[in-house]
């Protein structure tokens, strides 16, 4: 009874292919649904109603909010300059305050967290739960940003070119610096689109009508490591560039301090600075030029005899003078705010022979510009050296 016919075997087989078919198509049809199954997506940060704003937008809002600072600024510097005030410097401090209030008072609670430029391209600053951020931290964030534009290549007026020179290293690495974290995070985020001063009080740029929450993101290891090498690589070449210039200064400090007392002595200026260049020219041999900026609190009331003074000065107290073919003497009077500037510009140049002046070739210009954010504009005339008119 046990042992199966031939038809019996031949049927058995017949159900085992049928039921090993039928497991392989059950097994491939499991496969492919696998394969074609979504990818596994990554947890937002965001709430669905928290939208970061888009960078064009935020450059966008901080052109248009940089043209309406600096016509802000036009004005002020014509006033400052019709009414012929001094600040002796300090002036840039003015264009700072503007642009900190600016800023720090539309991007806060106060202003609903948009400035004008905001206004208009529909976005906003807030806070991590969409909330606009209260006027303390508003100001913060404004001068974090403004600074590196401000501060960063505007000296401080103070005595002894040594010290200047030493605040001016200051200014120049901690302006680079934070300008390029500003910079470099609002790049490197892609998710945030924090820049530095973002990141430090803790805000967010969203579109307007966003709301919700985010989570807050940590600066990933890689952008930690790659900010490290350019801060270091940026203050290692500031320092060389520094050591070259105050050697450059150090030698010249005689003949400066020996110039600077004379022109001094005249009527105050407010800095002195000069560069000494050589030419070589192959039908005439060598040549050498002297030029001298001298940059004042106000034109002297006498620019010619102030020039000639200059000259003489710096005649008396070079050691190479009779080598020198000749002298450029420009005196410049500025207000410069940041938003905008001016500047009125006196130009001598002064032939000499054997040391002596050639009065009678002395040649003068005057220069005008006015400076409006990145843009300067202006010209010059020639004017008769010994009156100062202009020449027809």
């Amino acid at each position: 009874m046990d042992n199966l016919t031939p038809r019996e075997n031949n049927n058995n087989e017949s159900l085992e292919n049928i039921s090993v078919d039928k497991l392989e198509r059950v097994k491939d049809k499991a496969d492919d649904s696998i394969s074609q199954a979504p990818p596994e997506e990554k947890p937002s940060i965001t709430s669905p109603g928290f939208e970061i704003g888009g960078m064009g937008w935020r450059i966008g809002a901080f052109l248009i909010d940089s043209f309406i600072l600096c016509i802000v600024g036009s004005i002020l510097v014509a006033i400052i300059k019709s009414a012929q005030l001094n600040f002796y410097g300090w002036e840039i401090l003015i264009g700072l305050a503007i642009a900190v209030g600016y800023f720090g008072i539309f991007n806060s609670s106060i202003g609903n967290g948009q400035t004008i430029g905001k206004r208009i391209c529909k976005i906003r600053v807030v806070d991590k739960d969409a909330n606009c951020i209260d006027i303390k931290t508003s100001l913060l964030r404004a001068l974090l940003l403004q600074l590196p534009w401000f501060w960063g290549f505007s000296g401080i007026p103070t005595s002894g070119i040594e010290i200047y020179m030493v605040l001016f290293l200051l200014q120049t690495v901690v302006s680079i610096l934070l300008g390029l974290g500003i910079f470099y995070f609002f790049i490197a985020n892609q998710k945030t689109h924090q820049g530095l001063h973002d990141l430090i009080c803790k805000s967010y740029v969203v579109k307007a009508d966003s709301y919700g929450s985010i989570i807050p993101q940590p600066i990933t290891l890689t952008n930690k490591i790659v900010f490290g090498i350019l801060s270091i690589g940026i203050c290692l070449l500031s320092m060389s560039i520094f050591y070259f210039l105050f050697s450059i200064v150090n030698k010249n400090k005689e003949v400066i301090n020996k110039v600077t007392t004379r022109v001094e002595s005249i009527e105050p200026v407010k800095a002195f600075g000069f560069t000494y260049s050589m030419h070589y020219n192959s039908s005439h041999g060598s040549s050498a030029m002297l030029t001298v900026n001298l940059l004042v609190n106000k034109m002297p009331s006498d620019p010619r005899k102030y020039a000639d003074e200059t000259v003489k000065a710096l005649r008396d107290s070079l050691n190479n003078a009779k080598k020198i073919n000749s002298f450029t003497i420009t005196i410049i009077k500025t207000c410069n705010i940041g938003l905008a500037g001016s500047t009125d510009s006196l130009v001598y140049f002064y032939p000499m022979d054997d040391g002596n002046i050639r009065a009678d070739k002395v040649r003068a210009a005057r220069y005008e510009s006015s400076k409006f954010g990145f843009f300067n504009f202006g010209g010059g005339v020639e004017i008769d050296a010994k009156t100062g008119k202009d020449k027809e």
